[in-house]
């Protein structure tokens, strides 16, 4: 079709693709790409309705995000490198992150809080170079006789408190309470 006869106001620029409207109207993309531009028109933006913020970029492999929000993996990918957001890695030492991994988290509440084994939290730090925390170092300040001791298991305490489950059975067994039995 040749461009002196489409009524270019009538078209509907800007909320198709341009490609998808120049082989609707068999004229060139940059014909379609002028003459919206001329009216100040933006391009097609596809996946407009995603809240890209809201989105765990990086998080996940870029082709699982794009199947889970019906979008292409390219554009999973371009909203990641816009705001910076390094690509998922499987290494769960790259996951957490030095900040976390030297830190006086307990490996438990890390393995908790990113889905992974102690031992997959132990060997991140041991990777990086950061030494076991010591939560009975953590843990010196609490009032442990506000804390359920042997009502609960040691473990179900620790991981409230965010230290070891060492520095729970200490605390219990110089106040001389009996472990917890479950309901027997």
């Amino acid at each position: 079709m040749k461009q002196g006869t489409v009524n270019w106001d009538e078209m509907p620029l800007g909320k198709i693709p341009d490609n998808v409207l120049a082989k609707e109207l068999d004229c060139s993309r940059t014909a379609v790409y002028l003459q919206r531009k001329k009216r100040g028109i933006a391009a097609y933006e596809a996946y407009t309705d995603i809240n890209w913020d809201e989105v765990p970029l990086g998080d996940a492999l870029d082709s699982t995000i794009a199947q889970a929000y019906g979008c292409t993996t390219g554009v999973v990918k371009q909203q990641r490198v816009m705001r910076g957001i390094a690509r998922f890695s499987w290494k769960i030492a790259d996951r957490i992150g030095d900040e976390v991994l030297s830190s006086h988290v307990t490996n438990g509440i890390l393995a908790q809080r990113f889905s992974c084994s102690e031992e997959t939290v132990s060997r991140a730090r041991r990777e990086k170079g950061f030494a076991r925390p010591h939560g009975w170092r953590r843990c010196s300040g609490i009032n442990w006789d506000e804390w359920p001791l042997g009502d609960t298991t040691d473990g179900q305490i620790a991981r409230q408190i965010g230290c070891s489950k060492v520095s729970v059975w200490k605390a219990r067994k110089a106040r001389g309470i009996p472990a917890y039995q479950g309901d027997i």
